[in-house]
């Protein structure tokens, strides 16, 4: 990320209590870049909003745990 970017230098809290609709978050619970109380602050402010945590996992969560997410995402959609 470019720290020099709006994105990474604006505060975007107040806009997560703006999400209405079910919302799954997933989080590595060894994230360095992005820690894992960001995660549990989303968690808090999106009123409809499921944290689901890897243990041993860090920013790539989407990666090193596509299989279990894409489990979680089909029941969803079920």
């Amino acid at each position: 990320c470019d720290w020099s970017s709006d994105v990474c230098s604006s505060d975007l809290t107040p806009l997560l209590e703006q999400i209405t609709v079910k919302t799954d978050l997933f989080w590595g619970e060894d994230d360095t870049m992005v820690p894992l109380e960001d995660a549990k602050l989303m968690n808090k402010k999106i009123v409809q909003s499921t944290l689901h945590t890897f243990p041993d996992v860090r920013h790539r969560v989407h990666r090193d745990r596509g299989g279990e997410i894409a489990k979680i995402v089909r029941l969803r959609l079920s």
